[in-house]
């Protein structure tokens, strides 16, 4: 359960603060949707820890995944489904979406520990790595993580954001060669249903 904070509302009453959030994912389509894991502690608000930044992503969302392709220099977008599901120090993205007619679903592990966030693929090689700080999730509902990777064989820097509030999360990933502006690579925009 998301804590309460006390905003203006009805008398007597309590509303929701919305907390922005947004999360980024670089390369190949497959590879542009994102996720994200639990804290060290494994549950909000536990007593043997902090809070998790990402409890709040847990369950079923729905939206727009936007693209940058590349070969035909063109922003493409299509539908997409995550379900994110997760105890202790992991959660799992269950990707659907549909490319233009064929259903594509991707499985990803992603973990968070001691200001490392690591993504696993199934069926790719090797894992994505970031530094950041996923806490500033519960205090601004905005996180960045900054990585590398290889894109179009040559290596770059990622940086992904993330937002979140009550009923919408976001991903955005920029990616830059050295002495480089970043460019967006991919965005993610979902609302929970």
């Amino acid at each position: 359960m998301m804590a309460m904070t006390p905003i203006k509302g009805p008398p007597g009453g309590f509303m929701r603060r919305p907390r922005p959030f947004t999360l980024t994912r670089p390369a190949l389509l497959t590879c542009a949707l994102i996720g994200v894991t639990l804290s060290p502690s494994g549950q909000a608000g536990s007593a043997g820890g902090p809070p998790s930044p990402l409890r709040p992503l847990l369950g079923d969302w729905r939206g727009t995944l936007e693209y940058q392709d590349y070969g035909a220099d063109r922003r493409v977008r299509v539908p997409v489904q995550l379900r994110v599901t997760g105890e202790n120090n992991a959660t799992r993205w269950l990707f659907r979406y549909d490319d233009f007619g064929l259903t594509v679903s991707s499985d990803e592990r992603h973990t968070w520990q001691d200001g490392t966030y690591r993504v696993v693929t199934a069926g790719q090689a090797g894992a994505q790595v970031y530094r950041g700080n996923l806490n500033t999730l519960l205090t601004d509902g905005v996180a960045v993580l900054l990585g590398t990777q290889q894109e179009n064989g040559r290596p770059v820097q990622v940086r992904r954001t993330l937002k979140l509030t009550d009923l919408t999360f976001e991903t955005l990933t920029e990616t830059r060669e050295a002495g480089q502006p970043f460019r967006f690579r991919n965005r993610s925009t979902y609302t929970r249903f």
